[in-house]
């Protein structure tokens, strides 16, 4: 079976401890179609790499802001928010780039987004945080 190979390229702004805009980072996001699907997300931010693969570019995308919180830098990006959550369907029908947003609603269902897009006013969070969110909303 022939594996297919998507690139897409992001640019995400970056929180310090401060709470002030650090600066932005380049991301890439490789995702491999195959026997299995598996997605890369690489960030570069100051001469260092950011990477992990998942079965999906959501999940991965979240061990990157892992690897970044422990230098006390949140990603701001609707992927960071704690009302952002992926769905199965999310990932089976695409790479989990997209998700939906539970706080913002159109015709009584969430709206979806781009996990790296960002707007005015979105608050990102920890991982840690993202899933407690995640976990009080399926309690």
């Amino acid at each position: 079976m022939e594996e297919d190979v998507e690139h897409s390229r992001h640019t995400v702004p970056l929180i310090g401890k401060d709470g002030q805009v650090a600066g932005e980072a380049p991301v890439e996001v490789v995702v491999r179609d195959g026997i299995r699907r598996s997605c890369t997300v690489s960030l570069n931010w100051e001469g260092r790499s950011f990477e992990a693969t998942t079965g999906d570019t959501y999940h991965a995308f979240q061990e990157v802001r892992i690897q970044l919180e422990a230098l006390g830098l949140l990603v701001l990006c609707y992927g960071s928010c704690p009302d952002v959550q992926v769905s199965g369907m999310c990932i089976d029908m695409g790479d989990g780039t997209y998700a939906y947003r539970l706080s913002q609603r159109q015709d009584g269902r969430p709206v979806m987004v781009n996990i790296f897009d960002s707007e005015p006013g979105i608050e990102p969070s920890t991982v840690e945080q993202q899933r407690a969110y995640s976990k009080t909303r399926l309690a």
